[in-house]
């Protein structure tokens, strides 16, 4: 649920940065058609997923496939196979997890949701203010959700390479100076993608440990 929340404050704030280029005239009809033709299986994508997630056997079908298809890419490059037995020991805890997220306030999940994007684009604010840099909220907003819908159309985990190809051309575009916009971009993608993975994969390793 709070991945769901997550989405539709995503959407809301991506919204705002296409409407800007509506307004602004930097988008071309053929273009916003395509990004509406995106969108629209980005949502039947999502919705399909969730269905296949709310069974369990049918996730555990769909997972093992993956996982199938995962193990033979793991062995050309030599690596041990991911075991069926530890699939399902995953596939169950996460059900449990599931049933047991259902007793948390729906309102708790949803504020969550909303802090989360609240911090990001603080992140990115302060960001362009430790280079001496005072940008307006309604530019920074829009910047923001410009970033997010290439980080969609990237398909990859927080729009890895193409945002942060892309981040400094967008804030520059919209009147930050070059300078500054390269260093706020390097700094932002630094502190909200690299280094929050970089922990997570030190605490997955002493967790793996553990177990």
């Amino acid at each position: 649920m709070e991945v769901i929340y997550i989405a539709v404050v995503t959407v809301i704030v991506s919204s705002a940065g296409i409407w800007y280029l509506l307004k602004s005239g930097g988008i071309h009809p053929g273009q916003l058609v395509g990004l509406i033709v995106i969108l629209m299986l980005l949502i039947i994508g999502g919705i399909l997923f969730y269905r296949i997630g709310l069974d369990k056997q049918r996730g555990l079908l769909w997972a093992e496939w993956i996982v199938v298809q995962w193990n033979r890419v793991r062995q050309t490059f030599g690596r041990p196979a991911i075991s069926m037995e530890n699939l399902t020991n995953r596939v169950n805890r996460f059900y449990e997890g599931l049933s047991q997220l259902k007793r948390i306030p729906q309102i708790f999940l949803f504020g969550m949701a909303v802090s989360r994007v609240v911090l990001d684009v603080a992140t990115l604010g302060a960001c362009f203010i430790a280079f001496h840099y005072t940008i307006s909220f309604g530019i920074l907003l829009i910047g923001y959700g410009l970033v997010l819908v290439l980080s969609g159309l990237a398909a990859l985990p927080g729009g890895l390479g193409l945002v942060d190809a892309s981040l400094a051309v967008i804030f520059a575009r919209l009147g930050a100076p070059g300078a500054v916009a390269v260093a706020a971009a390097l700094s932002y993608r630094l502190i909200a993608f690299w280094l929050i993975r970089f922990i997570g994969f030190v605490s997955w390793q002493i967790l793996e440990v553990r177990a």
